[in-house]
């Protein structure tokens, strides 16, 4: 599709009155992007298993561990799927309330039929009406959207693992320095974080001929008006997120991103907007991070 159309056609849809509810109707009748393939996810490297070792090889027994994650899917994947590597203690949080039963169901069911390696357990029961109640219940999950994960209800130092998935670049910068700063109070000295963050030019996964780096040439009036209001994106880079997470009192213990090689010629191919031009062409072209921090306080 292109990436003009798509631009047009989710401000229209965001417009609607029940825009998410239409928009679970295309997904599952248009696309049919419905439903996750777990088994096609766990077949290969994934960023929810990175998280998984990063936290046995940073913290250690994950199974006693406080978990919290912002930003989780309709299918919250993550947090059944920690379930099944042993977590038994999770907050999951979502500004608006995204999670569909039916979809949960069907993971469960994947997941249950799923012979990983890695599992210690998978899910048994599936979750009825009242799937908030069910999750905490059976699977030590609580869920709680609509809710802002700059203020979450948690005494300090209370939390062990913090995670998110392609999450931060759907954040305002401001709101980063405030979550991330929430992050630092609900961290203990032992406490690590680990994020991915996309920074691509999310047009382009749904339009081949522009670039990961497209959005890149707009200022942020243009952006303004090509930005989609229900997955905003704010076109951050990796040097930006590594100084945000050193402004709210987290030491990076390992960071690492992915770049295409043929990065810098696809960037040589736009104008960049002049907010861009002050940055170093390779922090420009990175289109993934994995971030690891833990409290600059930690021993």
């Amino acid at each position: 599709m292109n990436w003009k159309l798509k631009c047009l056609t989710s401000h229209i849809l965001a417009a609607l009155p029940k825009s998410d509810l239409v928009y679970d109707l295309i997904q599952k009748h248009l696309t049919r992007k419905w439903y996750r393939n777990v088994s096609d996810t766990m077949s290969v490297p994934n960023n929810y298993t990175e998280h998984i070792n990063t936290f046995r090889t940073h913290y250690g027994d994950i199974s006693q561990a406080t978990y919290f994650e912002f930003g989780v899917a309709r299918d919250i994947f993550s947090a059944l799927l920690n379930y099944c590597f042993g977590m038994s203690r999770q907050l999951a949080v979502d500004l608006r309330p995204l999670a569909r039963r039916e979809l949960i169901n069907n993971l469960i069911r994947q997941l249950r039929d799923l012979r990983h390696p890695g599992f210690v357990r998978t899910p048994v029961r599936e979750i009825g009406p009242d799937f908030v109640s069910d999750l905490k219940s059976f699977y030590g999950i609580d869920y709680r959207a609509p809710s802002d994960a700059r203020a979450v209800n948690m005494p300090d130092g209370s939390v062990d693992l913090i995670a998110s998935t392609s999450t931060l670049e759907h954040i305002p910068k401001n709101d980063i320095a405030e979550i991330l700063k929430e992050c630092h109070r609900l961290c203990n000295n032992q406490s690590v974080v680990s994020m991915e963050i996309d920074y691509t030019d999310h047009y382009s996964h749904v339009d081949g001929h522009i670039t990961p780096y497209n959005f890149l040439q707009f200022s942020d009036k243009q952006w303004e008006y090509l930005n989609i209001k229900h997955y905003y994106t704010n076109r951050l880079r990796h040097s930006d997120h590594l100084a945000l997470f050193d402004q709210a009192g987290f030491r990076i213990i390992s960071e690492r991103s992915m770049t295409p090689p043929n990065g810098k010629a696809l960037i040589q191919s736009i104008k960049l907007a002049d907010k861009y031009k002050k940055y170093e062409v390779d922090d420009l072209i990175k289109t993934h991070g994995f971030i690891v921090a833990m409290k600059k306080t930690s021993l």
